[in-house]
């Protein structure tokens, strides 16, 4: 319960409180100019496995996204919680020894470097930032829904 409701906070501040960082215009043109740059200097594959790191410093700009960091901290406190319980869980419903839930969280890390280093890049260069983080709390939400 205490996850949902930080997930369900983490998305109002985002719906009606977090502002979007660029025109639309500029934002389009920007996907444009990223695009066009990524494909003629350095290739695709490059441009979206080590772009994210150097995009990190945008994290201290300003307060807003000093913000975002705190509000993506107490989001990763519910996902470990819920990551708890669903150790617990899978060994107690579902038979899981070690070597089960060690693949699983194998798999589970695996699927977060993907979504972190190719999809989040994709989703934040075609529908902007507020809109990444939009769709990640409704999916948070949904996730722990899911649970009961």
């Amino acid at each position: 319960v205490v996850a949902f409701l930080i997930l369900l906070g983490g998305l109002l501040f985002a719906l009606y409180i977090l502002p979007e960082t660029l025109p639309e215009r500029v934002a389009k043109e920007n996907i444009r100019r990223r695009d066009e740059e990524a494909l003629r200097q350095k290739g695709f594959v490059h441009s979206i496995l080590l772009r994210p790191i150097a995009d990190l410093s945008i994290l201290n700009r300003d307060s807003l996204f000093r913000s975002l960091g705190t509000l993506a901290f107490f989001s990763g406190l519910a996902i470990s919680g819920d990551r708890s319980l669903l150790i617990y869980y899978a060994e107690d419903q579902l038979d899981f020894g070690d070597g089960d839930v060690a693949v699983m969280f194998l798999i589970i890390g695996l699927l977060g470097i993907i979504v972190q280093s190719v999809v989040l890049k994709l989703l934040n260069d075609r529908i902007g930032e507020r809109y990444v983080i939009i769709l990640s709390f409704v999916v948070g939400i949904v996730h722990n829904i899911m649970y009961g």
